[in-house]
């Protein structure tokens, strides 16, 4: 028996056992590293996290090629996730903040209340063509939520895999024919809160 079982977390080991049967979407060297030196592999609480200004209506792209990873605007790699570094995540965070300027990122407390066509939107992560999560907007902006900062959470009903290969699709979809009041400057902040990898040298 696994020394470990004795002292960490059942969490732990549902983790490490749901990343044995998704190999197939992870990099050459993590599953190299779970199966051959389980030991190599070290699992780190991670809250992912992007604060982003939108406008307009149809789509509005939260990551691209050129996302930088700032500290407190963003945590991604570009739109993906290096090789070693996968997330499985199981709540997510969707919260929003009308500024009063552009480039406003860092300086809002992001706990307005939505507008109605952002409620409306749907909102979705894709990776290698496959839906990793998509929820209704309303569904997971938690507008009356209670007094901290883990009640703007909502909890999905399994595990989620953000693999260390593909590129991540993250984007905002409008119903048609609406798009946000173009007289304001809307920002959006998405938290995806689970349990990262790390692979020891």
């Amino acid at each position: 028996m696994n020394p470990l079982q004795n002292y960490n977390k059942k969490t732990f080991f549902i983790i490490l056992n749901f990343l044995a049967i998704m190999t197939n979407s992870l990099s050459a060297q993590l599953v190299s590293s779970l199966s051959k030196e389980p030991g190599k592999v070290k699992l780190d609480d991670q809250t992912l996290y992007i604060r982003k200004q939108i406008e307009g209506g149809n789509q509005a792209d939260l990551l691209d090629g050129t996302t930088e990873r700032v500290t407190g605007i963003c945590n991604f790699d570009k739109n993906r996730l290096q090789p070693g570094r996968a997330v499985v995540f199981d709540s997510v965070a969707f919260e929003y903040a009308e500024g009063t300027a552009d480039g406003e990122e860092g300086a809002l407390a992001y706990d307005d209340v939505p507008p109605a066509v952002l409620q409306n939107c749907d909102f979705i992560i894709k990776q290698n063509g496959l839906v990793v999560f998509e929820a209704p907007v309303r569904d997971i902006c938690n507008i009356d939520t209670g007094q901290n900062s883990k009640d703007a959470y909502t909890s999905t009903n399994s595990l989620r895999l953000l693999n260390d290969v593909d590129t991540i699709d993250m984007y905002i979809k409008f119903p048609p024919g609406v798009s946000l009041d173009p007289a304001k400057f809307h920002y959006v902040l998405i938290r995806l809160k689970g349990c990262q990898t790390q692979v020891k040298s």
